[in-house]
C-alpha cells in the first residue's frame, strides 16, 4: 500500500473523532468542519515517514487549530455567541469521548484563565476553587480587602466576556 492511500485511510478513520474534538472547542459544526479540512491539508503536506503515531498528530493538530480559531479576533468580534442555537453533534458516551471532552474543557479553561492578569487569576482561583474568603485572599496576596474583592470581580467579568464571545 502506498503512502498516500494509507494516509487517506488513517484520516478517514479518524475524521469523526476530529470533528467531535473541533466541535467541542468551537460549538459550531461548520467551524469544526473547516478545522478538520485544515487538518487534512496539513496532513497531506506532512512527511509521514517520520510520524510514529498518526492518530496523536492528527488529534493534536485539530485541537491546536480549533483553539487558534477560538482565540482569533475574527471569531471573537464578528460571531455572536447564542447559547440557545448551539449546534449539537451526536457523541457516544464511550470512554474515549469522555476523555476528549475532559481534555477539551481543560484546554478551554486554560485559555480563558490566560486572559487574566496574574493577580486576577490568583484571586479568582482562590475564591472559586479553594473557597477562600476575601480576607484570606487579601492576606495571601498582601493587598487590601477592597482590592481582593475588585480582583475577583474583574476576573469574573473578563471570563464572562470571554464566554460570551
Amino acid at each position: 500500500m502506498d503512502d498516500v492511500t494509507e494516509a487517506v485511510e488513517v484520516f478517514v478513520r479518524l475524521r469523526p473523532r476530529l470533528v467531535r474534538i473541533a466541535h467541542r472547542i468551537l460549538s459550531g459544526a461548520s467551524e469544526a468542519e473547516d478545522v478538520v479540512q485544515e487538518t487534512w491539508l496539513r496532513w497531506q503536506r506532512t512527511d509521514r515517514t517520520a510520524i510514529r503515531n498518526p492518530q496523536a498528530l492528527l488529534v493534536t493538530t485539530t485541537t491546536r487549530i480549533a483553539l487558534n480559531v477560538a482565540q482569533s479576533g475574527r471569531r471573537r468580534h464578528e460571531v455572536p455567541m447564542d447559547f440557545g442555537s448551539v449546534e449539537i453533534l451526536d457523541t457516544a458516551a464511550d470512554p474515549a469521548t469522555r476523555a476528549e471532552n475532559h481534555q477539551a474543557a481543560e484546554q478551554v479553561l486554560l485559555v480563558m484563565l490566560a486572559s487574566l492578569s496574574r493577580a486576577e487569576r490568583t484571586a479568582y482561583l482562590l475564591r472559586e476553587v479553594h473557597d477562600c474568603s476575601y480576607e484570606q485572599i487579601a492576606a495571601t496576596l498582601d493587598i487590601e480587602l477592597a482590592n481582593s474583592r475588585q480582583l475577583v470581580c474583574r476576573a469574573r467579568r473578563r471570563l464572562t466576556l470571554e464566554l460570551a464571545g
